[in-house]
């Protein structure tokens, strides 16, 4: 399900506000190890993998229903005839729930750079609570004969999925060849339990889209 941009406006207007936040996590980089975090932000972690290197990072904060998980900085460089490499990062946050579902928000955005015939970038972020999951997936394009440069955008998911502990957010990369990807704002896994007002503006935004849609057919 895709989100709007009034929902997304009003999601982070939600975060913006809430209160009693808990800044702690706990962040797995692309070596396995973890970092129990506590304050907003893991430690960078830089890495070299063969002939590819690069640096991850997690921050994340919490609080009474809702929370905000993301993976970041994160790039990735590669040679070329090297790969495929596999990169993993994940970040948990520990909300307190009271009450359940919860709207949540995902967005994967980045740039990939393609300098080879044998480059390529694979992409799946996944925000998981609960028995519920997000994803967003981004795939390279078949080498076209010249190097090119994709700014990943619009690549959103959104829903209501069950509370539970933790927020479990994971960006996972294959990639191979002269690539190099770059996260030029953070991965993101944001949810929240609205309140009564800001769930009559969200159904008041899909009644809205509904109408154009059915308006345009």
């Amino acid at each position: 399900m895709r989100g709007s941009h009034v929902t997304v406006l009003v999601l982070l207007a939600i975060l913006a506000l809430a209160a009693q936040a808990r800044a702690d996590g706990l962040f797995y980089d692309n070596q396995g190890a973890y970092d129990p975090f506590i304050g907003c932000t893991s430690s960078v972690n830089t890495w070299t993998m063969g002939s590819s290197n690069g640096e991850d990072a997690g921050k994340g904060v919490a609080g009474l229903d809702w929370f905000s998980n993301h993976i970041s900085p994160v790039s990735i460089t590669c040679d070329a005839g090297n790969g495929p490499y596999f990169f993993t990062a994940t970040c948990d946050t520990n909300p307190t729930w009271t009450y359940s579902p919860a709207y949540c928000y995902l967005r994967l955005d980045g740039t990939i750079t393609l300098s080879s015939p044998d480059a390529f970038v694979d992409i799946v972020l996944t925000g998981t609570m609960g028995a519920g999951q997000l994803i967003e997936t981004w795939n390279s394009p078949v080498w076209t004969g010249a190097p090119s440069v994709v700014t990943l955008t619009n690549l959103i998911d959104t829903g209501w999925l069950a509370t539970g502990d933790p927020a479990h957010e994971v960006l996972a990369i294959t990639y191979g060849g002269a690539c190099s990807y770059v996260a030029s704002g953070s991965p993101v896994f944001i949810g929240e339990v609205p309140e009564p007002s800001t769930l009559i503006l969200l159904g008041v935004g899909a009644v809205s889209m509904l109408a154009r849609r059915r308006r345009a057919a």
